[in-house]
């Protein structure tokens, strides 16, 4: 195209990755239910009925908190969805007639990789709620020469998914978009 006009035309899209507030997800939210808890992660418990307690811990490195009368015990690799039900049953081996209510305080950031022909790759801190499109955000998006088609997640040296944004851009399908991990 540029022999016949004389001009490079845009990549599109590209124009998407110029915005300077980028795309960051909204850490006010609720974490969805399948979010998985990990170390660093924040929970707020309280307890009430023949116990009552009221707490806030933090996942320790190996994903552990500890709880008074009960001992410590890991909740890392724990889904939202299953948080109340691991600590009841906890809780069930000291105490019996209470009811337990859990969510979430402050997530915890990961660190991830962004390579190959990305404007800044290099390695960068998001929230534990960052898919693959916020790291792109981060690194600047695909150079000219890089690919808006064929954007691969890789975890422990595996292929995990391929993005291709102009899904994204054009009909706003997030399908493959996916949450990513320490390491990534």
């Amino acid at each position: 195209m540029q022999e016949s006009t004389g001009r490079l035309l845009p990549v599109f899209g590209a124009e998407l990755f110029d915005s300077p507030q980028g795309y960051t997800p909204d850490t006010t939210l609720p974490a969805p239910s399948e979010y998985i808890l990990g170390a660093g992660d924040e929970v707020r418990i309280q307890v009430w009925g023949a116990v009552d307690y009221s707490g806030t811990h933090t996942l320790d490195r190996n994903g552990q908190i500890s709880l008074p009368k009960v001992g410590t015990f890991s909740l890392a690799g724990v889904a939202v969805r299953d948080l109340e039900g691991v600590l009841r049953s906890q809780l069930a081996k000291v105490f019996t007639n209470f009811s337990v209510n859990a969510n979430l305080g402050r997530l915890r950031s990961i660190q991830v990789y962004v390579v190959g022909q990305a404007r800044q790759p290099g390695t960068y801190k998001l929230s534990s709620l960052g898919t693959m499109v916020n790291a792109l955000f981060a690194s600047g998006g695909p150079t000219s020469n890089g690919s808006m088609r064929n954007i691969q997640l890789t975890r422990a040296g595996k292929v995990v998914t391929t993005l291709d944004l102009y899904d994204f851009i054009a009909r706003g399908d997030k399908g493959r978009d996916l949450p990513l991990q320490s390491g990534d």
